[in-house]
């Protein structure tokens, strides 16, 4: 039996097959095109540290309560400096919401060899 995990997988698999190589014309009926919208990475920073500190499904991580304890500090810089410290030492594994967003795109593309471009959004 097939787990539902190994199903999804698969299907997701065969879908970047068709992901575009951006033809000359048209698309045919099963091509597509991946593409994200990427956030200015100091303000999903910032955000990343709300989320991380307590927001709505982050209280029961085991970081919030000891980064909290840790790195809120009297003023938003120094909690910004000792947030960014604690990641510069722990790595950005330490918590979903700190990983870079080059990394959500590979794992998005599940390391399949298919285009990807980062343009500015203005």
């Amino acid at each position: 039996a097939v787990s539902i995990n190994a199903h999804i997988r698969k299907g997701a698999l065969e879908a970047m097959t068709h992901a575009s190589k951006y033809p000359v014309e048209e698309f045919a009926t099963r091509q597509h095109v991946i593409f994200a919208l990427v956030r200015d990475p100091l303000e999903r920073f910032i955000s990343s540290i709300g989320q991380v500190m307590g927001a709505k499904g982050s209280l029961k991580n085991h970081l919030a309560s000891s980064l909290k304890e840790k790195c809120l500090k009297s003023t938003s810089s120094e909690t910004l400096r000792c947030v960014a410290m604690h990641v510069k030492e722990h790595s950005f594994w330490i918590e979903l919401h700190f990983n870079p967003q080059v990394m959500d795109i590979s794992f998005a593309t599940m390391y399949q060899d298919v285009p990807v471009s980062v343009l500015p959004f203005r």
